[in-house]
């Protein structure tokens, strides 16, 4: 049990993040590739045409976050542990 607890409690020197963006799947690898983050954020979760959530370093995640609120799209941070996070 704690050697699982360890594995899944992530590195703390590279932190990872997750965040739900509101958008179609095409305009949101646009704008990561825009970025230039695309090595460190991917889309990790499907919900629907114009729902999903991107995972990653946790800086990446924070840039796709601040452009899609700059643009005006629903962007929200997700609170999850560390080892939930999956970077690329």
């Amino acid at each position: 049990m704690f050697e699982r607890a360890k594995l899944l409690s992530g590195d703390s020197r590279h932190p990872g993040a997750m965040a739900a963006v509101a958008c179609t799947e095409e305009a949101l690898r646009q704008h990561i590739e825009t970025l230039g983050v695309s090595n460190f954020v991917t889309i990790a979760v499907y919900n629907s045409n114009e729902s999903h959530v991107v995972s990653g370093k946790a800086s990446a995640v924070d840039a796709v976050v601040n452009l899609m609120k700059e643009m005006g799209v629903r962007a929200v941070k997700l609170k999850v542990d560390q080892g939930e996070c999956r970077v690329p």
